[in-house]
């Protein structure tokens, strides 16, 4: 019986580091993009980010805008599917 507890005991110790190592893992990855992106953030050139930040504003400016201010004139215009690329948007601003 006393063999059964400490097993059992040992089990719960072994998923408990377990699980205690992969917080540590996924912090130490954390860190390591928002330093990634601190560098970028800091270059003065112009790069891929900066350019789908921009491209992805004018598409949701032309959707909720230019589109229900043309229609309100009479004028109509295609809109762009916004759900993917809202996704991009928002892990291009750091979110999950």
């Amino acid at each position: 019986m006393k063999r059964l507890i400490n097993l059992l005991f040992k089990g719960i110790d072994f998923f408990i580091k377990r699980k205690t190592i992969q917080v540590d893992e996924e912090k130490t990855n954390s860190e390591g993009q928002i330093e990634t992106n601190r560098e970028e953030i800091e270059k003065i050139t112009f790069h891929w980010r900066n350019a789908l930040g921009f491209v992805l504003t004018l598409i949701i400016l032309y959707n909720w805008i230019i589109v229900p201010v043309l229609d309100a004139f009479g004028v109509v215009v295609i809109q762009v599917p916004l759900g993917q690329l809202l996704q991009v948007l928002l892990i291009l601003v750091g979110g999950n």
